[in-house]
C-alpha cells in the first residue's frame, strides 16, 4: 500500500497489541473508518490483510452498505425474527430462510478453510518427503529404471520443484495471529441507521444477537469501514491544487485540508456516539507522482508474475514511459 504510511501504522500497531495479548477481550482488535477519495487503497487494506491471514484477497466478509439503505434490508445481515417469512433455524431441514450473513460460520469461514487448507498441504508435503527419501536412496544403490523410464534425476527434481511451491503456499498460509476474520462494510455513509446500531453493539461489547436468539462474536475480528464523505470536496482541492505536482509546504497544506474536509464530513454524518466506538478515523490522501510511479513499478511486477508461467518474457518499462501513463493518469 503505497502513500499511506500512518494507515498501514496504525493498523501494524493493532494486530501486534492482538498478538501480545493485551487487547480487551470483549472488543474487536481493531475498528476502523477509513475516509478518502476513490482508488487510493482503502478496500486494498483489507485484502491485502486477508491474504496475509487467510491466503486469498477476497477471504473477508465484505458488505456492500449501498444495498441496506433500507430497514427490511438488514434481514438479509441478521435474519427474520420468528413466526415471519424467511426466519433462520439452523438444523431444521424445513426453515425456509437462508443463513444471515453476519452468523459466526459465515464470517469465520475463511480462517478455518485457510486452516484446511494447511493441513492438506502439510499432508502432500510429507507425502513427497518420503517419495524423495525413497528416490534418493535408488539413486544411492545404483539401481537402474527401464528404458523409456523418467530417470531417478528428473523425477528428484520434479519432485523438489513441488516440494518448494507447496512450502511456499504453507508459509503464506502458516502467518497466522490467531485472528478469525475480517469484515468490511464498505460506503458505510449509504446505509440505513439500522445498520449504525447493529455496529454500535458490535463495536462496544463485540457481539450481535441475531433475530433467531444465537449470537455471533466479534472479538476475534478486523472491522474496517470506508467511506467516500467529502470526496466532492477533496476533488476540488485536488483539481485546483493539481495534487499530483504538489510539493513541499503546499503538498502538507493541502493534506490538513483534505484532512479536515473528510473528517468534518464524517462528524456531520455519523452521531457521535458512532464515531466514538471506532479505534481510529484515517483519512486516505490523493496520491501523489511520486508515489504513482512507486505504484506502476508494483503492478508491472504483478503483471510481470501472471505471465511468468506461459510466456518467458522480462518486462522492461522506461522512465519515458512510466511520465506518460503518470501523465495520462493525472488528466
Amino acid at each position: 500500500i503505497k502513500g499511506q504510511d500512518s494507515a498501514v501504522k496504525d493498523l501494524v500497531e493493532a494486530i501486534e497489541i492482538y498478538s501480545a495479548g493485551l487487547h480487551l477481550k470483549n472488543k474487536p482488535i481493531y475498528v476502523v473508518l477509513l475516509l478518502g477519495p476513490s482508488g487510493v487503497g482503502k478496500t486494498l487494506m483489507a485484502e491485502l490483510l486477508a491474504e496475509q491471514w487467510f491466503g486469498s484477497r477476497s477471504a473477508f466478509t465484505k458488505i456492500d452498505c449501498a444495498n441496506f439503505n433500507q430497514l427490511h434490508s438488514i434481514e438479509e445481515l441478521v435474519g427474520s425474527p420468528p413466526g415471519y417469512v424467511g426466519f433462520y433455524e439452523p438444523g431444521d431441514r424445513y426453515s425456509e430462510g437462508s443463513e444471515p450473513k453476519l452468523t459466526q460460520n459465515n464470517i469465520d469461514k475463511y480462517y478455518y478453510q485457510s486452516l484446511k487448507e494447511y493441513r492438506n498441504i502439510e499432508k502432500e508435503i510429507k507425502k513427497i518427503q518420503e517419495r524423495l527419501v525413497a528416490l534418493y536412496n535408488e539413486l544411492e544403490s545404483g539401481n537402474t529404471l527401464p528404458q523409456g523410464h523418467p530417470g531417478l534425476k528428473y523425477q528428484i527434481f520434479y519432485l523438489e520443484k513441488n516440494l518448494y511451491m507447496l512450502d511456499v503456499q504453507k508459509r503464506a498460509l502458516g502467518a497466522k495471529t490467531g485472528a478469525l476474520s475480517i469484515i468490511l462494510f464498505d460506503e458505510i455513509e449509504k446505509a440505513n441507521s439500522a445498520l449504525y446500531n447493529l455496529i454500535l453493539g458490535i463495536t462496544d461489547k463485540a457481539e450481535l444477537r441475531l433475530r433467531n436468539g444465537m449470537t455471533t462474536k466479534f472479538n476475534y475480528s478486523v472491522i474496517f469501514m470506508t467511506s467516500n464523505l467529502g470526496s466532492k470536496a477533496i476533488a476540488d482541492l485536488i483539481n485546483n491544487k493539481k495534487i499530483g505536482f504538489s510539493v513541499g509546504t503546499e503538498r502538507a497544506n493541502l493534506d490538513y485540508m483534505i484532512y479536515e474536509n473528510a473528517a468534518n464530513a464524517a462528524k456531520e454524518h455519523f452521531s457521535p456516539e458512532f464515531l466514538g466506538r471506532i479505534d481510529k478515523l484515517i483519512v486516505f490522501r490523493p496520491l501523489s507522482k511520486e508515489v504513482m510511479r512507486e505504484i506502476i513499478f508494483l503492478e508491472v511486477d504483478n503483471f510481470q508474475n501472471e505471465i511468468a508461467p506461459n510466456f518467458k518474457i522480462i518486462i522492461s518499462v522506461t522512465d519515458e514511459v512510466k511520465d506518460f501513463i503518470l501523465q495520462e493518469c493525472l488528466d
